[in-house]
């Protein structure tokens, strides 16, 4: 209940909300003026005389006091008069509803001031000193006065019903007057008729300056409401006819009622030929029948909202597209229809230049020919042109014509067409606008009109713009042609690429999966196309390329496919041939066509190819395993001699998956350390002396039997596992030789270093980091380099022999005599083993001419001062006739097998007992001990 109460005193002292000023307490000062002039003229006709004496009779008594008075008299009561105009202006002030007070409060401030108003006043009368014997101006002016503030309402401060406040003044100048005589009540009478006649005469002029008040705020409000309305109507007229959307008003029979000027325009009419004006003679001043036929059903539409696309042809002008929309009116309104549109005609124009220029690109991207796709929109472009025949044709970069689209009433036929649309313009009846851009030509666009005068200028801008932008969408067209060029085709040969072939191979396998023809896949490699390159240059090498594109091409039937993958690799595809024969008479010819000798420069060379086979439906495989198994057969060509060509097999897939397969344990045999060294002793052929062993890699393979370098040395060069399988064999042998130097055991060990790793750019210092990393003596390690590694760059390999030489390594030629480099290379290295590779012993000493190539050997090494070395003794007679020959040393089965690190002491100990017999004996002896030690 406290809760309840509490909230209920508190509404109660809540403040009262200000009050909303109505919307007829705050008069403008136009309608202040109008009010106070009207009230001025009905007073001045009606209360004229009565202001006009009060006035005179008002100064007359002032004049009089002012001449009865002394100075002191006339100041205060100058002074009073001043108070009470202030006195009376507040109270105005406090009567205006904006003056922030509720109407209570303005009551109570409002009666106040006047009580000190009338109590000031008889203050003045009572205090200010004046003759009794003559006028009493005083009452007089306070009789006036009343009188006066009575009669006029808008020059009195006093609001209605407040006038008995004037009473106080009046009763003390009664009283001031005939207090001292012998009749008071008559002047208490005279007081109370002025102040009953002041309030009937204010009552009176109250009434009728009402009755004015509110005639004049109704006549002003009513000139203000028709003021409006005209500005109103006039400022809906300028919206209507600078409005750019068509507007128009029709009645229930489809007469126009109303038209924008932008209506007129679209129509092409004048607004007496339009307004009011039956609907069948409003259609048939258009020319078109189409377009009458279409308006007219749209202007019937039935009731609701109908909206609708509408191509306008006007005569003498060119056709606009208008987008009208037409809304049914209520019966309420009168009935009829609403008709708003806009004129789309430019829009229409840029989505048609935008189809253009999207279809070209569309068809630029797919390589298509854009033709027939650009022959719709050239015809819609036509019909809202009005033209005749509009065509656009496109050249090469020489000039040549390569292709024309043509749209429009009259169709030609492609030649003509081409050729009229190349020709120098004939205006108006036929211009002609060229396609480029950035100074680059690539085709015209021609077009006739069909009335060449009804054709506007902005319809001829237009057409130029797009012959613009159709010349930068032939420019993009023609970089993509040149980027699918390039994506496609080899920039040299101008022949499908590899991704382009195996596109190619795709389609044609698809098409002829239900055809009985046999499509043959051709893998064709240049031999020994790598020598006459690095022999002759680059550019030989490419104008050699050219010719064998050329052969290709000439040899190859109609319909057939020939494509270059990459480097001296080519392929073809032989499509549709019926037997097998036919396949083989062209890969004759081919083979053929490439052993003639072909001239370069003042060169001329000759080469072969070797051509692997693979035949589908046969081969039944996808695209890119047709291509591997055709380069399959191309290996197994080469491998039988080249210049011939191998029939693809599936034993030949199954060895490349062996060899993918070995590749896989490589790596995972580097990656657990499953590799070791076994040592072979050098022996000096004079002495019999040991003078050093060389390192030869073995494969511990735990999943099958061990694995001979001769497999998987070549699988670790192709897969580049020969880095660092090399790197680690280095790092061993290093390791080994110092462990024996510990040892007591001074042993000169020979390592290998494959061809990839002496072509490594950084192998000096990969060299010498691995040395000084394991503390081993560089004059005890021998490192061998194949004849075809030192002699392929003779540049690096002499730079890096002599850093060895000067770090004090020593080096050997290993495998000499089976490379083809010039023996003058050799004087420009430093001093180094020669090793003669061990097909050239095997057939000692019965092959004469295999003796007579060990014999020059021997005799230029030692001629050049160089030691040499045979591999491969593995029989006391090539032992004796190359000891017989003046050869430094040898190395093979005849002496040791290769060991492991662990059996080289026990071997060592075992040839130097042997060595106490003969020296041919201990030979023998020692070798066949070690052999069945080992």
């Amino acid at each position: 209940m406290d809760r309840y109460r509490q909230a209920g005193a508190g509404a109660r002292e809540s403040k009262a909300p200000r009050p909303q000023r109505g919307p007829g307490t705050d008069l403008g000062p136009p309608l202040r003026t109008a009010l106070l002039t009207e009230q001025l003229r009905l007073f001045s006709r009606n209360y004229g005389w009565q202001v006009l004496a009060n006035l005179v009779v008002a100064t007359t008594c002032l004049l009089l006091f002012a001449r009865s008075v002394g100075t002191l008299e006339k100041t205060l009561w100058w002074i009073g008069l001043a108070i009470n105009g202030i006195l009376r202006f507040f109270p105005v002030r406090l009567t205006q509803p904006g003056h922030g007070l509720d109407a209570r409060a303005r009551h109570r401030r409002l009666v106040a001031h006047l009580l000190l108003d009338g109590l000031l006043w008889a203050l003045l009368i009572l205090a200010v000193p004046y003759p009794h014997d003559g006028i009493n101006p005083p009452f007089l002016v306070a009789i006036v006065t009343g009188l006066t503030a009575g009669p006029v309402p808008f020059l009195s401060v006093l609001p209605g019903g407040y006038e008995a406040f004037s009473i106080p003044p009046v009763l003390a100048l009664a009283w001031r007057e005939y207090a001292g005589r012998s009749d008071p009540f008559l002047g208490v009478s005279m007081a109370l008729a002025v102040v009953v006649l002041q309030a009937f005469a204010t009552k009176i002029a109250r009434l009728n300056g009402t009755a004015v008040r509110e005639r004049i705020l109704r006549d002003f409000r009513l000139h203000g409401l028709l003021r409006r309305s005209k500005r109103r109507e006039a400022a809906v007229h300028s919206l209507l006819e600078t409005s750019p959307d068509l507007i128009g008003l029709l009645d229930a029979e489809g007469r126009w009622q109303l038209a924008n000027g932008a209506t007129l325009e679209a129509f092409g009419m004048n607004r007496e030929d339009l307004i009011h004006v039956e609907p069948h003679r409003l259609l048939q001043q258009l020319p078109d029948t189409q377009t009458r036929q279409s308006l007219g059903l749209f202007m019937r539409a039935p009731e609701g909202t109908a909206r609708e696309e509408i191509l306008l042809r006007r005569t003498h002008a060119t056709p606009r597209v208008l987008d009208l929309l037409h809304c049914s009116l209520p019966d309420t309104v009168g009935g009829g229809s609403l008709l708003i549109g806009r004129d789309v005609t430019a829009q229409k124009r840029e989505a048609l230049a935008r189809q253009l220029r999207d279809r070209l690109t569309d068809a630029s991207l797919r390589g298509e020919s854009p033709d027939k796709a650009l022959g719709a929109i050239l015809d819609s472009i036509a019909e809202h042109l009005d033209l005749l025949w509009i065509a656009m044709a496109r050249i090469s970069n020489s000039g040549a014509p390569l292709s024309v689209a043509q749209g429009g009433r009259l169709h030609l036929d492609a030649q003509s067409a081409l050729t009229l649309a190349l020709a120098p313009a004939d205006p108006p009846y036929r211009i002609v606008y060229p396609l480029a851009h950035n100074g680059l030509h690539y085709g015209t666009i021609a077009y006739r009109p069909l009335v060449p005068e009804a054709l506007s200028d902005e319809a001829k801008e237009w057409l130029a713009r797009l012959s613009w932008d159709l010349g930068s969408a032939c420019e993009l067209d023609a970089a993509q042609t040149r980027l699918r060029t390039l994506a496609h085709y080899d920039e040299l040969t101008g022949l499908p690429n590899r991704a382009f072939f195996v596109r190619l191979l795709t389609e044609i396998a698809e098409g002829a999966a239900h055809m009985n023809a046999l499509q043959a896949v051709l893998f064709l490699d240049l031999d020994r196309f790598k020598d006459i390159n690095d022999s002759l240059g680059h550019a030989a090498g490419d104008r050699l390329l050219l010719e064998v594109t050329a052969r290709l091409r000439q040899t190859a039937r109609t319909g057939d496919i020939v494509a270059r993958l990459s480097g001296d690799e080519f392929a073809v595809i032989l499509r549709d041939a019926t037997r097998m024969s036919d396949i083989e008479n062209v890969i004759a010819r081919l083979l053929t066509a490439m052993r003639a000798p072909i001239r370069i420069g003042t060169d001329q060379v000759s080469t072969q190819a070797s051509i692997g086979l693979t035949i589908y439906p046969f081969d039944e495989s996808d695209p890119q395993t047709l291509l591997r198994h055709a380069d399959l057969a191309m290996y197994e060509a080469k491998r039988q001699g080249r210049d011939r060509w191998s029939l693809f097999e599936p034993s030949l897939d199954r060895a490349t998956r062996d060899r993918q397969s070995l590749q896989k344990r490589l790596r995972k045999a580097l990656a657990e350390d499953c590799f070791v060294l076994h040592y072979q002793p050098q022996i000096e052929l004079a002495t019999g002396r040991v003078a050093g062993v060389e390192a030869l890699l073995r494969w511990r393979d735990p999943e099958e039997q061990p694995q001979s370098p001769e497999v998987f040395v070549p699988i670790a060069e192709e897969s580049g596992l020969i880095i660092p399988l090399g790197e680690w064999v280095l790092k061993e042998a290093c390791r080994q030789q110092k462990l024996w130097m510990d040892q007591g055991l001074t042993l000169q060990i020979a390592v290998n270093l494959s061809p990839s790793q002496f072509q490594d750019p950084d192998i000096h210092h990969r060299v010498c980091e691995v040395l000084r990393a394991s503390g081993t003596a560089t004059d005890h390690i021998t490192l061998e380099i194949t004849e075809r590694a030192a002699f392929a760059d003779p540049e690096h390999a002499r730079r890096t022999l002599d850093a060895w030489c000067q770090r004090g390594l020593q080096f050997a030629i290993d495998d000499f005599g089976t490379g083809q480099a010039s023996l003058s290379y050799l004087t420009d290295l430093p001093t180094a083993l020669i090793k003669i590779d061990r097909g050239f012993i095997a057939p000692l000493p019965d092959d004469p001419q295999h003796r007579a190539i060990v014999e020059g050997v021997i005799h230029m090494a030692h001629q050049l001062g160089r030691p040499v070395l045979a591999e491969g003794v593995e029989t006391m007679a090539q032992w004796e006739w190359l000891k017989a020959q003046n050869c430094d040393l040898a190395q093979g089965y005849v002496i040791a097998r290769p060991m492991p690190a662990a059996a080289v002491p026990d071997w060592l100990a075992m040839w130097l007992r042997g060595q106490s017999l003969s020296h041919e004996q201990g030979v023998f002896v020692a070798s066949t001990r070690a052999a069945a030690f080992i």
